[in-house]
């Protein structure tokens, strides 16, 4: 039987809140997969002064969020069949906006790291896969902070990863791997 779509993803905030359940600051957020109340927990990041849907660049699954500040955010696929334009959007979209808009309040990107990743079941299949594109990602993220426009994101991750695997890059960003 096939797995439902999200599960990995639900898994993975989980396993965060489950981590910075001390820290009574942090919050993590996910995609709940649900219809009743759906789109106001959905980290969605946007364009333009005020929110509205029309300004929404994209959405993403999981965010880390402390006070007014987005410090982790991931996309994450769950599948194999993952098109690089995919990858490359979910990066492009971040870099366009100016916050994240979850649960009804707005949130800045300080520090941010960003991880967008394709989750296996760890059995070898394209671990590793996006090497080369996270060394071009990230020589593009310099120059871009360089001339003042990365907007507070400060690092872009791409992986193929087990659940753990993408859990642990989000922790990395904030000290508690």
């Amino acid at each position: 039987m096939a797995r439902k779509f999200g599960t990995v993803t639900s898994a993975i905030a989980d396993a965060l809140r489950h981590a910075f359940r001390k820290d009574g600051s942090l919050e993590v957020f996910n995609d709940p997969k649900q219809k009743r109340k759906r789109m106001e927990r959905i980290p969605r990041v946007y364009s333009g002064a005020r929110f509205d849907e029309n300004a929404v660049l994209s959405c993403f699954d999981v965010a880390v969020l402390r006070n007014k500040d987005c410090l982790a955010l991931a996309r994450v696929f769950e599948g194999v069949d993952t098109e690089i334009s995919e990858v490359l959007g979910v990066v492009s979209s971040v870099l366009l906006s100016d916050k994240l808009r979850v649960d009804g309040r707005s949130f800045s990107f300080k520090n941010t790291r960003l991880v967008v990743a394709i989750a296996t079941s760890g059995r070898g299949v394209g671990q590793g896969q996006y090497s080369k594109l996270e060394k071009k990602l990230a020589a593009q993220l310099q120059a871009i902070q360089a001339a003042g426009h990365a907007k507070g994101i400060a690092e872009v991750r791409l992986a193929v990863a087990t659940a753990a695997g993408i859990e642990n890059l989000l922790k990395e960003g904030l000290g508690e791997a």
